[in-house]
């Protein structure tokens, strides 16, 4: 149906399209393109807008996009979303950002840009440079990107922007941070903290009606301040064997700055997952304020006085297989041996797979059965592995230690799909009385693949159960956070997510 044809295509261009450019996408006759558009607008199903002499059209779900729609404007803290997915990544960039910024007015407090593995860095920040020039900002390339308006994106570049006198930001860079993960992760987090610069007359003020109103567990349950940091992932040398990322020592060096309790959320930033599975060179960008690094980390300290909570969830569950990671590689990236026999060997055995069959089908096997590192209180957290070029060993995306009992974990495909709606859920518990400005979400690449179809519905599901609650956020390499009350780390298989509320520390 030329209808269908026409939906199909404004689907992968949120931005909109002319007729020209509809003609060409769908394969339709101009003239069918116009007539049948007529009809989809006295439908509802489209609506237009004027660029130049041209009529740009764009699927109703998407006004937001268009008509300068906020994604949320509340007392304190208003927050808008700009999508771009033209191709020239410089004028998308500009289109993206300018779409941010309409819906807040001029001047953000703060602002996070997506952008997909299809444009070029320097043209991005370049762009984005242009309209946010003045104020601070944050990016990095990403696997896939998503929002609760345009869903589940690739080939887009999306910018969020934040407009509040209630929270204050600073980010640090740590270039070539893996050199020294852990020092560099300790510098970037000490000069974060030390620079960021909050309203000395409103802070203070919210801290001293919190002492005044509240107990101390409330207040030390709820710091007024949190780290949100973008770190580079996993890559390739030039030799084409794998480079891993460091986060998690990276996040000890925070750590060691500013003690393990300080709420830490972000992401382990890969540009192309599908890519870098079959081996293909790719290579992982930040952006800080009109700046590109090249596998680089960044931390941004963030003063709240704001409440905000956070959640964590995977879907696969426990089951009754156990092993001891009893040899490591010095850098506890490569599992030498499992139960003090090859980690493949043993791993195939505890399956009750052949070794070929695991390592022909590696994907499948790894992603539905990951290791599980079980808490104290019984959370489970996922260790992703592969096996390694020699076929014996395995290699962890996350650091672990040797003596350690793991959990051969088992996918569920129902809680995997709920994960994300059901992260939200744990962060909202004991603030149902506040309402949400915002939710950062960052999900795992590897969740993507072993949900194959199905993961397009996780969003959707989502959306149907958190009503009105503004998502952004990315497909990445690594989640960092936690379950409610529990100490952050580097996580695999997950969804992580951040939730910022309308609603003073104070009240």
């Amino acid at each position: 149906m030329p209808k269908d044809k026409i939906v199909e295509a404004l689907e992968h261009h949120p931005s909109g399209l002319s007729i020209s450019d509809l003609a060409r996408e769908s394969g339709l006759h101009r003239n069918t393109v116009s007539s049948r558009a007529k009809e989809l607008l006295k439908e509802d199903t489209v609506k237009y807008k004027k660029v130049g002499r041209a009529k740009v059209y764009y699927l109703n779900h998407h006004k937001g996009l268009h008509e300068g729609i906020k994604m949320s404007d509340k007392k304190n803290i208003r927050v808008n979303i700009g999508v771009s997915d033209l191709e020239d990544g410089y004028k998308a960039a500009v289109y993206a950002a300018q779409q941010a910024v309409m819906g807040i007015g001029s001047d953000p407090t703060f602002s996070i840009v997506l952008f997909s593995s299809e444009y070029d860095p320097h043209s991005v920040a370049a762009g984005i440079q242009k309209i946010l020039t003045g104020t601070h900002w944050v990016g990095c390339r990403t696997n896939r990107e998503l929002n609760h308006i345009t869903g589940i994106s690739k080939g887009t570049i999306q910018v969020l922007s934040i407009k509040t006198k209630h929270m204050h930001f600073h980010t640090e860079v740590a270039d070539n941070y893996r050199e020294n993960p852990q020092g560099k992760g300790k510098e970037a987090a000490t000069r974060a903290a030390s620079l960021v610069e909050p309203d000395r007359l409103v802070s203070p003020y919210v801290q001293f009606s919190r002492l005044s109103s509240q107990n101390y567990i409330d207040i030390v349950r709820t710091p007024p301040y949190f780290i949100l940091t973008f770190i580079s992932g996993m890559c390739h040398k030039e030799d084409g064997t794998f480079y891993p990322g460091m986060e998690s020592k990276f996040l000890e060096g925070i750590f060691n700055a500013l003690g393990p309790n300080i709420p830490v959320f972000g992401a382990s930033v890969v540009s192309d997952f599908d890519g870098l599975m079959q081996g293909y060179k790719c290579t992982n960008y930040i952006l800080v304020d009109g700046k590109v690094y090249e596998n680089a980390a960044l931390v941004t300290f963030v003063v709240s006085d704001l409440y905000f909570s956070h959640g964590l969830e995977h879907g696969h569950k426990p089951s009754d297989r156990m092993a001891l990671i009893t040899k490591l590689s010095d850098d506890g990236h490569t599992i030498l041996e499992l139960n003090e026999k090859g980690a493949v060997e043993e791993y195939s055995r505890i399956l009750g797979i052949d070794q070929e069959e695991f390592l022909k089908n590696f994907h499948k096997h790894a992603y539905g059965n990951p290791l599980g590192v079980i808490d104290v209180d019984g959370s489970t957290y996922i260790k992703s592995i592969i096996p390694c070029q020699d076929g014996k060993s395995l290699c962890s995306i996350s650091k672990l230690t040797e003596n350690v009992f793991v959990n051969i974990l088992s996918f569920d495909k129902e809680s995997a799909i709920n994960a994300m709606s059901d992260a939200i859920s744990q962060a909202k518990k004991d603030h149902e009385d506040k309402e949400a400005a915002f939710a950062l979400i960052f999900s795992c690449s590897g969740r993507r693949a072993i949900l194959d179809e199905d993961a397009d519905h996780v969003l959707e599901i989502t959306k149907s159960k958190h009503v009105d609650m503004p998502l952004f956020g990315f497909y990445s390499f690594g989640e960092i956070g936690a379950k409610k009350d529990r100490q952050s780390q580097y996580n695999n298989q997950t969804v992580t997510t951040l939730l910022v509320y309308d609603k003073l520390l104070s009240q």
